[in-house]
């Protein structure tokens, strides 16, 4: 992620990064298709609320739990390819390899931030399970939202790890 470079996407070289990369690619699509059905739905509910007065039964449950998937599902292509927020102002004068150490430190600290959050989220997950805690209207058992939620996470330790070996060999340039 060295700013002034034309991308700071560099494509996996390994079998296991690209193999990460079609699983991230897959991943987004998967999110970017429930984001379009959580729309479409969410307009029919509108207009079946003003037409006949009845929206789609369960609409902002169904939101809240899709839009968090949506979320997870993007969080792996967002950081493989770098599309993280990342403020320059301190750092565009120094040095490219001061910068690469910097973005090194970053990818390893994202590396163990989702390691991280994928353990707490799969506890978090499994006392769900246990407690058979449900939605209010549809009375969908909101650990049902955890399984593509961990994938996604699992997806993401996975892209962290490979971005992590692409900083490294960045910084030993």
């Amino acid at each position: 992620m060295i700013e002034g470079e034309q991308s700071d996407y560099r494509p996996a070289t390994s079998a296991a990064g690209r193999w990460v990369e079609g699983v991230v690619r897959v991943l987004a699509l998967f999110g970017g298709i429930l984001l379009a059905l959580l729309a479409i739905m969410q307009v029919v509910s509108v207009a079946a609320r003003a037409i006949v007065g009845k929206p789609v039964t369960g609409d902002f449950e169904l939101i809240q739990i899709g839009a968090a998937v949506v979320v997870f599902a993007f969080l792996p292509m967002a950081h493989l390819h770098r599309h993280n927020f990342a403020v320059t102002l301190f750092t565009d004068g120094l040095s490219r390899r001061v910068r690469s150490a910097m973005t090194l430190i970053g990818s390893a600290a994202m590396l163990v931030i989702a390691a991280v959050i994928a353990w707490r989220m799969g506890i978090g997950g499994g006392d769900l399970a246990r407690s058979g805690e449900h939605t209010m209207v549809l009375q969908f058992k909101l650990w049902w939202a955890f399984v593509p939620i961990l994938f996604s996470l699992a997806v993401l330790v996975a892209a962290a790890a490979v971005a992590f070996v692409s900083d490294l060999g960045e910084a030993r340039r």
